[in-house]
């Protein structure tokens, strides 16, 4: 039996592509460093990330969590281009 979900609503739509945005922008970015061991690294930590908030429901904590991806990924920045 295939259980459907309900629709998403109009701002849940726009936050799931500012998340998926983000988690793209991020990939981007993890793939134009140029160790393969740190870029790994890197990757399997963005993805876990990801996936481990992957069931929020709360609107609010979803927008945190954005801002909060944001910063990291302006840290992954300034960390590898030190390297």
């Amino acid at each position: 039996m295939i259980v459907k979900k309900a629709p998403l609503s109009f701002h849940r739509f726009l936050l799931r592509g500012r998340t998926l945005g983000l988690y793209r922008e991020v990939m981007r970015r993890v793939y134009k460093i140029p160790s393969p061991q740190l870029r790994k690294e890197i990757r399997d930590y963005a993805r876990g990330e990801f996936e481990r908030e992957r069931n929020v429901e709360d609107e609010e904590k979803i927008k945190y969590l954005i801002s909060m991806g944001r910063k990291e990924m302006m840290e992954m920045d300034r960390y590898v281009g030190q390297l």
